[in-house]
Parts: C-alpha cells; sequence; structure tokens
C-alpha cells in the first residue's frame, strides 16, 4: 500500500531517470521510494506517459519541479500550474518541491536555477506567490535551498533568516539540499553547520543528497558524482537535529550504472538506520503538515 504522507517513509529513496528505468522496475523491493523531475513528465501521451503509470503503480512518488520561477518578477504561469496540479492528482504524488530561484524573466526562459537577493521587497513577493501556488494546487509545497555562485551585497537576511520567514509566512515545507550548502559554503564562505542552527528543521520534510564537480576555484552542483564525505558529515549533522527523514540521491549527469547509485542510497539508509537507534521516539510526523498537508 502506498503510503498518503512522506512523512511515513522517513527511508532513503533514488531520484529516478530514465536510463534506469529496466533496472529500477526488475529491483523494485530495493527501491522504498522515487523522485521524479516533474517538468520531465508534462506529457499527456507516449512513452513517458506509459512508463509514469507504471512507476506510480509501483512506487510512491514524489515530484521536484525546475520551471516555476518562483522568484522572478513575472506573475505565476496559471497554465503551466494547471498542468502541474494535473499531474500531481492523477499521480497521487506525495509531495511537490520546487526551488527558491528564478529562471524567468518577462521575454525568456534561463536553463538554470539562479539566486537572488534576500531583501524584505523578495520576501513580500515570493510569500505571495508560495501562497498563490499552494492555494492553487490544494496542497502544501515544499522549497529547496539552491546552490549559488555570486552573493548580493544588499542582503537584509541571511539565507537560513529568509527561508525560516517564508517558512512561518506561508505554512510551506522545507526540502533541505545538504550538498547546496556544502557548495555555498565552498564558493560564497557561508558556514553549513552554522545554518543548520538556524534553520526551521521542524519544517524539514525531504533532504537531498548529490555529488558536485571541483572546478579547482570553486564547485559546481554538477550531480555527477558520488557524495563526498563533507557533504555526508552535513547529512550526519541535519538528522542527528532532526531525526530520519526521507532522504534522496540525486545523480543527473554522468548517470552511473544502477548498482553505483544503489550503493549511495543504502549508504543513506545506513545513515537513517543508525538516527532511527538514536532517536526511537521521535515523531515528525505532523511537525509541518499544515493545512495542505
Amino acid at each position: 500500500m502506498v503510503p498518503s504522507s512522506l512523512n511515513a517513509i522517513k527511508s532513503a529513496g533514488l531520484g529516478f531517470r530514465m536510463p534506469h528505468f529496466a533496472d529500477i522496475m526488475k529491483r523494485r523491493d530495493e527501491v522504498p521510494w522515487i523522485e521524479l523531475l516533474l517538468d520531465n513528465w508534462l506529457c499527456e501521451d507516449g512513452i513517458v506517459a506509459d512508463r509514469l503509470e507504471q512507476l506510480i503503480k509501483v512506487f510512491p512518488v514524489t515530484f521536484h519541479g525546475v520551471g516555476l520561477s518562483i522568484a522572478s518578477s513575472s506573475p505565476i504561469d496559471e497554465e503551466y500550474l494547471q498542468r502541474v496540479k494535473v499531474l500531481l492528482d492523477k499521480s497521487d504524488a506525495l509531495v511537490y518541491s520546487e526551488h527558491l530561484s528564478f529562471s524567468r524573466t518577462t521575454s525568456q526562459f534561463i536553463p538554470d536555477l539562479l539566486p537572488f537577493p534576500f531583501t524584505s521587497k523578495t520576501l513580500d513577493h515570493i510569500s505571495e506567490k508560495i501562497d498563490f501556488v499552494q492555494s492553487f494546487l490544494n496542497r502544501q509545497m515544499l522549497i529547496e535551498n539552491v546552490s549559488a555562485y555570486i552573493d548580493f551585497p544588499n542582503n537584509d537576511f541571511s539565507e537560513e533568516e529568509f527561508i525560516t520567514d517564508l517558512v512561518k509566512r506561508t505554512g510551506c515545507g522545507l526540502l533541505l539540499d545538504v550538498n547546496n550548502m556544502y557548495v555555498n559554503q565552498v564558493n560564497l564562505g557561508r558556514d553549513a553547520k552554522s545554518a543548520l542552527e538556524h534553520l526551521p528543521l521542524e519544517a524539514v520534510q525531504e533532504v537531498h543528497l548529490g555529488g558536485h564537480e571541483d572546478a579547482e576555484d570553486y564547485l559546481i552542483d554538477a550531480h555527477n558524482n558520488k557524495v563526498c564525505p563533507e557533504v555526508w558529515d552535513i547529512y550526519q549533522q541535519t538528522i542527528d537535529r532532526t531525526g530520519p527523514v526521507a532522504s534522496l540521491i540525486e545523480w543527473d549527469n554522468d548517470i552511473p550504472s544502477f548498482d553505483v547509485l544503489l550503493g549511495e542510497q543504502q549508504t543513506a539508509q545506513e545513515f537513517l538506520n543508525a538516527a532511527q537507534i538514536t532517536h526511537p521516539a521521535t515523531d515528525y510526523s505532523t511537525a509541518n503538515e499544515m493545512k495542505y498537508g
């Protein structure tokens, strides 16, 4: 039976990529849940729609979007959002998550997840958009912290203060990407450990784990390598505070064999198993399930 909430899982899942379709269907018992890149599954027919039908019959599914552009100055694309709603509803998705970034201007789409200044104005603007999206979809959304390669001199808040206020204002949940935290620590001099102490960890419903590319002077959030020791350390610090939480392995480029991917998933599961021992009585099932959860 498919759980009705991601909070009921608290295990390590996989970010599904199409080259692994045959493998994951054959070895379905080894994968407790999967996350799908939402924008790749908006087709209403054809092989993509057919494979989606097969996947949702077998796995609990979450959807992770890249096309909403929640921080852009332009209004939410309601036609796009309606397509998202149809997909989420027909798939009985446990979670819908998006990035705290922008990728759209009034005239063009930018194929990247771009940062923005953490100001009072952007806080008001994005809060209104999250409220609109959650009301439109009639479900809670999770927002993900993103990697960045520049910082802004006119910030009114730190990233964790900004996220905390967003959660308080809107009741949205948090998808915490610990690799992005490490990338920003290296690239921008932010302190991941300090950030963990100030983020609203009670709102974390999912954690992302992935690899990056070392470009010597900076790190690129390329999702093309194994999780590095430093990111595993931040992950450990995270679940020391949260207890077991649904965690996902992402791998988007230079996609490895399915066995390599499963090895990463199994490592994450070992962390979660240990956390279950140290947090045996922890119940986060209603920690941030607001009116949409």
